[in-house]
């Protein structure tokens, strides 16, 4: 409101803000508008989570149960409190390996609810569901798209006969006389295909498809519905493959006489030697006196974690040499080399997983030197055998990825070696979810990068800070939180308590890790020493550091085709490709379908 003399005059904006706070019922539907579209709207971030979470919730009520029924008097009856079950079940969900009571006192019936939630939550598993679900929308909508164009082929035929009956004169538009002639020639919808898509001209590192012609975007869409057919049966070759071979080796050995005298004397209640193996497989518990098993169970951790986005691609790129090169296989692995990122978000360009290899196997090595050198003359460490000790060493290594186990307590280490620890949980899968986020072409246009323009590093530099920025905030608010709870047994100093090891619980539980300091008077990790409350926000550190890789913005890899912002990616993808004018040609090529000018 403006004051001119004795005159008040009502500005515009006057006007709207009063209408405004007088329409109360309008200001709350817009709210709750909003609320529904930003909170409420389902994306695959929230799916994912949801699915976690039932899963969680559910397991966690039936190994609680079923702990009640067993006669709690029993020594190894698998009594617990619901808090410590729902702890072990989002470990296990989340792949972590932190435990809050030692699993031997658990049944068997337990402990395969464990293992069950393991499989459940395995990168691979997800992955393969994922991209299940995608070919099957895929190809309805493919399905739902060729009915409505043979609809509007009908119609736009009836049309021109009904326009050649009532016309009485030429055409007088050359150019629509032409449109027309080369829209309906038979021949442009029954002519073969003389050449396949060549992926190698049109990608860029985001796997973007420029330049394409009309016979290429012709077969653009059935390749990549094929792609993911095949991806999904490569998964599920990866993961049963190794289980398989994991079992393979280590279900056998464990019944030779020494080994199994080890199991069955050196933990509490009775463990069947068999069952140890496979649990050992998908979880890599193991003890340091065997290469054999320290071999095994090593590798297996890297294969379904860190490594898991190399070893896919050179599965798919030795499968793609070994196949014929005029199959239809082949082209689709050749496709799914060159656009890895339209199909998968674990796979990656060439480029940028030898950089995520590189990048892990320098954290390897550097965090096995610093285990012989800052660890030297420390008693505990220095009592083993020097072969043993590397190899013990290596081992720790990869464990400190994702792996959960250790071969040497962790306590009982070099202090500046568990700060090294901390670092490499951290990072160890924080190089993965870099590289996602930098092959993510729409989230570099959510936080304002073109990677057109961008220097590399930069690029990098500006994904970093946002990483961590979304990182860092939350672990020390849940130290923070962490430390008031447990203010009485850090400043009276019980066993295992240091401000610390309070960190190193922390990190180890969002880089789902599971290496712990421990407690010295039982065998599970810091956090079952912890009041309750602390295990709750460990739960809550857990899930969302599983979570963690998923992408900040959306990601073309995990987008259902059929919706509109599936559409919009793809036309951002391909901004600079050439789109055709004539709409006739579009709708025969919907016509014939994807895969129809295969000629193999």
């Amino acid at each position: 409101m403006h004051e001119l003399g004795d005159h008040a005059v009502i500005s515009k904006d006057d006007v709207v803000r009063f209408t405004r706070v007088n329409k109360p019922k309008a200001v709350v539907s817009k709210l709750w508008q909003r609320f529904r579209e930003e909170v409420c709207r389902l994306n695959f971030y929230r799916v994912l989570m949801a699915y976690f979470l039932i899963t969680i919730l559910n397991s966690s009520v039936i190994m609680y149960g079923s702990g009640i029924v067993d006669d709690p008097t029993e020594e190894y009856g698998g009594h617990l409190e619901y808090v410590d079950a729902l702890f072990l079940c989002t470990s296990a969900m989340t792949a972590t390996g932190l435990a809050t009571v030692n699993l031997n006192i658990l049944t068997v019936f337990q402990q395969a609810v464990l293992a069950i939630l393991i499989l459940l939550g395995n990168v691979v598993f997800v992955s393969i569901f994922v991209v299940i679900i995608r070919c099957h929308f895929f190809q309805r909508e493919i399905n739902s798209l060729l009915e409505s164009s043979k609809a509007v082929r009908k119609t736009r035929n009836k049309v021109d006969e009904e326009e050649v009956k009532c016309s009485t004169e030429p055409a007088s538009d050359p150019g629509l006389s032409q449109r027309h002639a080369a829209g309906f020639r038979e021949d442009a919808i029954s002519r073969p295909a003389d050449k396949t898509i060549q992926p190698t001209q049109y990608d860029d590192a985001n796997g973007r498809i420029h330049s394409l012609d009309e016979h290429e975007l012709e077969e653009l869409g059935g390749v990549e519905n094929h792609a993911l057919g095949v991806l999904a049966v490569v998964l599920t070759l990866y993961l049963v493959g190794w289980l398989i071979l994991g079992i393979v080796l280590l279900v056998p050995y464990s019944y030779r006489a020494h080994v199994k005298s080890i199991i069955t004397t050196t933990q509490p209640g009775y463990v069947i030697p068999g069952w140890w193996a496979f649990f050992g497989v998908i979880s890599s518990y193991v003890f340091h006196s065997t290469y054999y098993l320290l071999t095994v169970v090593g590798a297996l951790s890297i294969i379904g974690s860190t490594q898991f986005p190399v070893l896919l691609r050179l599965f798919i790129w030795a499968t793609w040499k070994f196949t014929p090169a005029n199959s239809r296989l082949h082209q689709t692995l050749l496709f799914l080399l060159h656009h890895p990122r339209r199909c998968f978000m674990y796979l990656f360009p060439s480029v940028e997983t030898w950089y995520l290899f590189g990048t892990q196997l320098g954290i390897d090595i550097l965090i096995w030197l610093l285990f012989a050198v800052l660890n030297f003359g420390i008693p505990y460490v220095m009592e083993i055998p020097p072969g043993t000790r590397a190899a013990v060493g290596l081992f720790q290594a990869l464990g400190i990825h994702s792996g959960g186990f250790f071969a040497v307590t962790v306590g009982s280490m070099a202090p500046a070696l568990q700060i090294a620890y901390i670092v490499a949980m951290y990072i160890s899968s924080l190089s993965i979810v870099m590289v996602v986020r930098q092959t993510n072409a729409y989230e570099e246009q959510s936080i304002g990068l073109d990677s057109t323009n961008l220097v590399k590093g930069g690029h990098l530099l500006t994904h970093l800070q946002n990483q961590l920025a979304y990182d860092l905030w939350f672990l020390i608010g849940a130290w923070f939180l962490i430390c008031i709870v447990e203010r009485t047994a850090l400043m009276e100093s019980h066993p295992g308590f240091l401000i610390f090891n309070v960190l190193f619980e922390v990190t180890s539980g969002y880089g789902t890790v599971g290496v712990s300091t421990g407690v010295p008077y039982d065998a599970y990790s810091l956090s079952g020493a912890f009041h309750k409350f602390s295990k709750v926000i460990m739960l809550f550190v857990m899930i969302r550091g599983r979570l963690r890789g998923l992408p900040l913005a959306i990601d073309r890899s995990i987008l259902i085709p059929g919706e509109e912002l599936f559409h919009r990616m793809d036309e951002m993808y391909n901004r600079r490709t050439k789109v055709p004018a004539q709409d006739d040609k579009v709708l025969r090529r919907d016509e014939k379908g994807p895969g129809a000018n295969h000629t193999k």
